[in-house]
């Protein structure tokens, strides 16, 4: 038992060693038990059980394509209260990367976004965008960034008199994309500054 545990942290410490998934509909779980019960059933020795299985696999593969067609052009936009701040998270489906705006408090990263996110089934954010210097929308930004592989940072090009956004912004070692009135993200649009 000692060797399994030890191969498993092994195997999980490497990057994308494991990802977080969304929970699957009821319909899926019972496809994929009915594949699996014929497959693995040692005293059912019918010619049937074969039948079954491959019957039961090619359902769960449709309702898995259908469940992937449907999702390839939603899009959702989801306003977190992250306690005085507020955190937006715009899953763009396939068409437009995802983007979350702000973080909220650090605290508040870890007891409301972070969850979220992994309930989502998000494995990493594509873009970050931090609107302005308040701690309360900012102060979880260097955790998102380490939790979840964040790949470009987007602010202001103006000015900030805040410590916590100066730090984020000082800290960061990867892209960082400055917008003002007019830049488009997507789908979206900056109006000001």
């Amino acid at each position: 038992m000692r060797h399994m545990v030890w191969w498993s942290e092994v195997f999980a410490h490497p990057p994308y060693g494991w990802w977080y998934v969304t929970t699957p509909s009821l319909l899926l779980l019972t496809l994929y038990y009915v594949m699996l019960f014929p497959a693995f059933a040692v005293e059912w020795k019918s010619p049937w059980r074969w039948r079954i299985a491959g019957t039961a696999g090619l359902a769960l593969a449709i309702v898995f394509t259908h469940g992937w067609w449907e999702q390839r052009n939603k899009v959702e936009l989801t306003i977190l209260d992250v306690g005085g701040g507020d955190a937006h998270w715009f899953a763009g489906g396939r068409k437009h990367p995802s983007l979350l705006i702000d973080t909220g408090a650090a605290d508040a990263f870890e007891f409301t976004l972070k969850p979220f996110l992994q309930s989502q089934g998000v494995n990493h954010v594509p873009d970050l965008l931090l609107t302005h210097g308040d701690v309360r929308h900012v102060g979880g930004a260097t955790n998102v960034a380490e939790e979840f592989h964040v790949e470009r940072l987007i602010t202001s090009p103006l000015p900030s008199r805040s410590p916590g956004y100066k730090r984020v912004v000082a800290d960061w070692g990867k892209e960082r994309l400055l917008v003002s009135a007019g830049t488009n993200l997507g789908p979206w649009q900056v109006l000001h500054p």
